[in-house]
């Protein structure tokens, strides 16, 4: 793919990650500019007018992906001109796009995330409207990088697909800043994948074609000369990110942070707390909690009912994969079979296999197994009335469904009819 005619430095481009690849197209074989058939239908859309309504926009977050992006396989993060904000949540809203805040506590001011589902590649298609540059780790996003103006101003169209895209320059000298704010020790997101963001940034530098010296040249007017230079020697090293780099970008940025060291280290750590939480509530608790964005209007109850063994939890499996990716799913069993039960059913259903190990006939009357013609006893009685009751929907269960559904959660119980 080539955006640009530069020179080519001198470093090799790294292999990519399987999972960060992405499809390249050669000037000797890329499609004509307009619609790609492997745009998705909602992002060609909205490229679309964008373009004819002239929208001050460009995608930002480094071409070697924009193929995979376009075709609706991962996130479409657009650098918005602040005056044209209320045009563009216009032409969103015209075209299907449903706007999904963020959760309380992880939003920021300056950026809107919107979905709209792709009926043709049956998927959601997910767009961010970014009207600043705020940059950061994962868990908080503190710095904002003075720069939206000149670069919208210098982007272009891309040379074989129907997006405009960063300068060059701009682009790398972006990607340096980014892998040296967002890569930090501390996160634990990023801790957790600190080889894969190594790669990837490696992979996006190497991929931009651009001389050195543009790249102090550009870092000039936003940075000490010192650090400016430091920049643009990461162009000929295999990995952008370097500690002495990272502090002297943090200290000539902190005019333009959010919050000073010991705040941000609170909420850093206050947000790792919050992502621990939720990823032992999806697994174990099932709480009706917001960890990623508010469903505009509320949230919608799905209910899958059926006998036990008919199909109901790998349907659930299925709606919560298929949904999951994008917005928060609250699965609920009500069944005495093998889905996952609550944290007070899954005791019950544990005695439940002691007991029927132990009693091998079962009385007239139980459902399956081996079955004698005697009445039930005292004790069968007893635990089969515990499990019913246990089993039954009670308020509980109730005020989980109408809290998931109040603040914004997509609830799928599954019930035995």
């Amino acid at each position: 793919m080539t955006v640009h005619s530069a020179p080519v430095r001198s470093s090799a481009r790294s292999d990519v990650l399987e999972r960060e690849s992405d499809v390249f197209i050669g000037e000797e074989h890329a499609p004509a500019r307009g619609r790609s058939p492997s745009i998705c239908a909602p992002f060609a859309s909205l490229l679309d007018v964008f373009q004819s309504e002239h929208v001050n926009y460009c995608y930002w977050k480094g071409t070697r992906r924009v193929s995979r992006v376009l075709s609706g396989n991962s996130d479409l993060d657009l650098l918005i001109e602040r005056a044209d904000r209320p045009r563009a949540a216009l032409i969103l809203d015209r075209l299907g796009f449903k706007h999904w805040p963020d959760a309380p506590g992880r939003d920021q001011p300056a950026l809107m995330s919107y979905l709209c589902y792709d009926g043709e590649g049956e998927r959601f298609c997910h767009v961010h409207l970014h009207f600043r540059l705020v940059l950061g780790h994962a868990l908080l996003k503190n710095f904002r990088f003075p720069a939206e103006e000149a670069f919208l101003s210098r982007s272009a169209l891309h040379s074989s697909l129907p997006i405009r895209v960063l300068d060059p320059t701009d682009e790398a000298l972006l990607l340096i800043v980014r892998a040296n704010l967002e890569m930090s020790p501390t996160d634990a997101v990023a801790a957790r994948r600190w080889r894969e963001l190594e790669r990837k940034y490696a992979d996006d530098l190497a991929h931009v074609v651009v001389q050195a010296e543009a790249v102090r040249s550009r870092a000039a007017e936003l940075f000490s000369p010192a650090t400016a230079s430091a920049i643009a020697e990461r162009l000929s090293t295999e990995q952008p990110r370097e500690r002495r780099l990272r502090r002297a970008i943090m200290q000539e940025l902190s005019t333009f942070r959010m919050y000073g060291g010991v705040e941000s280290a609170a909420r850093s750590g206050w947000r790792a707390l919050l992502w621990g939480i939720g990823a032992l509530n999806e697994r174990h608790v099932s709480a009706p909690r917001l960890m990623r964005r508010r469903a505009p209007g509320g949230g919608v109850l799905i209910a899958f009912v059926g006998v036990d063994g008919s199909g109901k939890s790998t349907q659930v499996g299925e709606a919560r994969r298929w949904l999951g990716t994008e917005i928060d799913v609250l699965r609920l069993y009500f069944g005495s079979g093998d889905g996952r039960a609550s944290l007070l059913f899954r005791p019950f259903k544990a005695a439940s296999r002691i007991a029927a190990a132990m009693i091998r006939v079962k009385p007239k009357g139980a459902s399956h197994g081996q079955i004698s013609d005697r009445p039930p006893g005292l004790f069968y009685s007893t635990l089969f009335a515990i499990c019913a009751i246990a089993i039954t929907p009670t308020p509980s269960r109730a005020f989980l469904v109408k809290a998931g559904r109040g603040v914004g959660v997509r609830g799928i119980p599954a019930r035995p009819s």
